[in-house]
């Protein structure tokens, strides 16, 4: 094949792309990688291009010849963990999702976090809320900028104003908690979801409040709101529950999880119906009635 038709290939598969011709986009993505083996950008797009056809499986092969092939400093890197995450979330393995997205926010903060203020970063991980600065400088130090002396890098931290716009992380965030959700980690779900509404506040008016949890035999499907749901070490954990009916008729219930056993440990099954596997997951009545009123805050809709 000449080598010289590659720039033909390449720019007709991009528009077989965005008029969403999927299956003629994957065929001229077939032959930009016959020509030209190492093209990142050919496997990510055909990639996507199967996603959009629900050949998740396929696509994941794609998004592993990226990662396989890409150069630590490969500007994409962190965005063909997270297209991964998608294929292996909508394929129904959510765990996976979230060992990808956990590696593409790990690469966005090393990219753009250099410019976070410690605020900021406390901010998105209020986790370390009771560790002194120096401490959580020094564990960030070392997690994302090892090539900085420590003296450097808490320098740059302090001067940052908080000024920086974050950006991306909130997608990643929003991601990993609705595959957390899926997983039935609760806790783990509502604290990514809150991180979005403490740190990256110009995206928490968007942020959907009713995630999805799953379906049942009936064909019910079961959602949590998740910026009401509240997580305590000390009291019994709450949240809303929300049931939506084959007629789209719904009901919203509250819960409380007993400290006997862990919010993140209860699964879905124990989730949607309480009664079983011994979640200790029951309604909360007194709960209800004072959100419904208004005495608790923030509206259930």
């Amino acid at each position: 094949m000449d080598a010289r038709f590659l720039p033909a290939y390449e720019w007709r598969s991009s528009e077989y792309h965005s008029l969403k011709q999927y299956r003629q986009a994957i065929r001229d993505y077939d032959e930009v990688l016959e020509l030209d083996p190492e093209n990142l950008s050919a496997y990510s797009d055909r990639g996507l291009a199967k996603s959009e056809l629900g050949e998740y499986y396929s696509a994941i092969l794609d998004y592993n010849e990226v990662i396989r092939r890409a150069k630590a400093d490969y500007m994409y890197l962190g965005s063909s963990y997270q297209k991964r995450a998608d294929a292996y979330f909508k394929s129904g393995d959510p765990a996976k999702a979230i060992t990808d997205l956990t590696k593409s926010i790990e690469l966005e903060l090393g990219s753009q976090g250099f410019l976070f203020s410690l605020g900021q970063f406390r901010a998105l991980y209020p986790e370390y809320d009771g560790v002194s600065d120096e401490a959580f400088c020094r564990k960030l130090n070392v997690l994302f900028w090892p090539e900085y002396e420590y003296s450097v890098f808490a320098k740059q931290l302090a001067e940052n104003k908080g000024e920086w716009a974050i950006s991306e992380l909130n997608e990643l965030y929003e991601q990993r908690g609705d595959a957390y959700l899926r997983t039935g980690a609760f806790r783990k779900a509502v604290d990514d979801f809150n991180r979005i509404v403490r740190a990256i506040p110009i995206f928490a008016s968007g942020l959907e409040r009713w995630r999805r949890l799953g379906s049942s035999p009936g064909g019910q499907q079961h959602y949590i709101d998740v910026k009401t749901a509240e997580f305590t070490n000390s009291a019994p954990s709450r949240l809303w529950l929300k049931t939506v009916k084959k007629d789209e008729s719904y009901t919203v219930q509250a819960y409380r999880i007993g400290l006997q056993r862990r919010a993140n440990q209860c699964d879905l099954d124990s989730a949607i119906q309480p009664q079983r596997r011994g979640c200790k997951l029951f309604r909360d009545q007194r709960w209800m009635a004072a959100h419904r009123t208004g005495d608790i805050g923030g509206a259930v809709v």
